[in-house]
């Protein structure tokens, strides 16, 4: 189901919602209603001219690669976002270098497929060991050569990972 039609009622007064564009719903008060991408961030740490890759463990599309990250939460920055995603996931303090682009994709979650615009950084890691959580259940460095060969699970990863490997 598309993000826009899984949006019912109205946030400011409950009425229902009416489809006026793609991007945009208004309820019978003229409360507007804009359907925007939810932000993320991705971050592309190297080590010795190699790219750090995890394995989802969960939902959506676990068990394949991606560059580590998450959602960027209300009043975030994307930095932040970067070292606290990181350290969730696996461990380990990073400092940011750099940003290297930006992605629009689906995020499919529960029957919705929400759009996600990525924000990916490169860092390097400064402090801890790599211990996979949860939400990670492999990692491994890989050069950029054979990226485009990976498994990703995001088209945007997929992107990214080609615009790497021609760097």
């Amino acid at each position: 189901m598309k993000r826009s039609l899984a949006y019912k009622y109205c946030p400011q007064c409950g009425h229902l919602l009416t489809k006026k564009g793609p991007y945009y719903l208004e309820c019978d008060n003229n409360h507007p209603y804009y359907v925007s991408p939810k932000p993320t961030v991705c971050v592309i740490i190297e080590k010795n001219q190699k790219v750090l890759i995890v394995k989802r463990g969960k939902e959506p599309h676990k068990g394949k690669w991606e560059f580590p990250g998450g959602f960027i939460s209300p009043g975030d920055k994307i930095v932040s976002t970067a070292i606290r995603e990181t350290k969730e996931e696996l461990g380990v303090i990073i400092k940011v270098n750099g940003f290297v682009d930006s992605y629009v994709d689906i995020y499919p979650f529960k029957g919705v497929d929400y759009e996600v615009i990525l924000f990916y950084l490169t860092a390097e890691i400064i402090d801890g060991e790599l211990t996979p959580s949860e939400e990670v259940t492999e990692f491994k460095f890989v050069e950029k050569r054979i990226l485009p060969d990976i498994d990703f699970g995001f088209e945007a990863d997929k992107r990214a990972a080609d615009g790497l490997f021609l760097h």
